[in-house]
């Protein structure tokens, strides 16, 4: 099961990285046109949002369930805590990217409700920006000591 769900978890992360870059150009698109929404725009955030929250639950089946190093992590959580890697993996890439979730999943009703084209178009493209940020920061980019390939074969 490992052996699936890691592949999966590392190739969804290019829709979820596209999906949100496609989002976030198109409010400062919008922001800049003081446009509304479209129903593209719509069905883009739609996009994003699904395979974000996908993304998540692999992660957290891989966090909770499949993955070899949290049990080894969380048996001796001082001394792995040093290890740069295990910190990453352990806690890192995971507070990472559910900030990220929570940033996306408050965003998308803030901007609903905002009263004018412009406000709606300036607080998405703020928490886009903001959710990608946290997204870059928590990636395990191959240039990392604790880096991961781009493109994980099954």
């Amino acid at each position: 099961m490992y052996g699936l769900i890691l592949p999966l978890h590392s190739w969804l992360r290019w829709l979820v990285l596209g999906a949100l870059l496609a989002c976030w150009v198109r409010a400062l698109g919008g922001l800049r046109a003081k446009r509304d929404w479209s129903a593209r725009d719509r069905r883009l955030l739609t996009l994003f949002v699904s395979a974000f929250d996908t993304q998540v639950l692999l992660g957290l089946t891989l966090y909770f369930v499949l993955s070899p190093l949290t049990p080894k992590s969380f048996a001796d959580f001082g001394q792995h805590m040093r290890v740069a890697y295990l910190r990453f993996f352990a806690v890192e890439h995971a507070t990472a990217m559910l900030l990220a979730l929570v940033t996306a999943h408050v965003t998308l009703p803030a901007a609903r409700r905002a009263a004018t084209a412009v406000s709606r178009q300036r607080r998405l493209a703020w928490g886009l920006g903001l959710t990608l940020s946290l997204i870059l920061s928590g990636v395990p980019w191959p240039f990392l000591v604790y880096g991961r390939p781009l493109f994980r074969g099954f």
